[in-house]
């Protein structure tokens, strides 16, 4: 699916739509420039699963968690500083994509591209002027 948002607030809705038909064990794979909105994207997909937290940019922890309803986790990671598949695997990734009780989202998801994954989301956002986005939404994996 491609969507087109001319603001933040779109983006925020689409957001919150994929949010709300996404089952725990779903794994999200983000990609696109630099300040293309992934995190905004983020931000607003946590706040729709019930997040409470401010969300920011794993960019230099590389890793956050964030406790949702019945026991579930959403887990969001920021690739963008790891250079190779060592570095990521040294992470924990394998376990934390493997137990569907967690919902995963990963910025710089292309950094993955070595892992087979299962079924995952790829969401490409493109910036198309100072706040507009085309946000491209393609199933990937087995």
């Amino acid at each position: 699916m491609i969507y087109q948002s001319s603001s933040q607030e779109e983006t925020a809705r689409i957001a919150q739509n994929l949010a709300k038909r996404l089952e725990a064990g779903a794994i999200i794979l983000m990609t696109g420039p630099l300040g293309a909105g992934k995190t905004t994207f983020v931000s607003s997909f946590a706040k729709e699963l019930g997040v409470k937290k401010h969300i920011i940019s794993p960019t230099f922890t590389l890793m956050r968690s964030y406790s949702l309803s019945e026991g579930k986790k959403l887990y969001h990671l920021d690739l963008y500083r790891l250079e190779s598949p060592e570095d990521i695997l040294g992470m924990g990734i394998e376990e934390i994509l493997r137990d569907k009780e967690n919902i995963v989202i990963i910025e710089w998801g292309e950094r993955l591209g070595f892992l087979k994954l299962p079924k995952a989301l790829l969401i490409n956002i493109s910036p198309t002027g100072e706040t507009s986005r085309t946000i491209e939404i393609t199933q990937v994996g087995s």
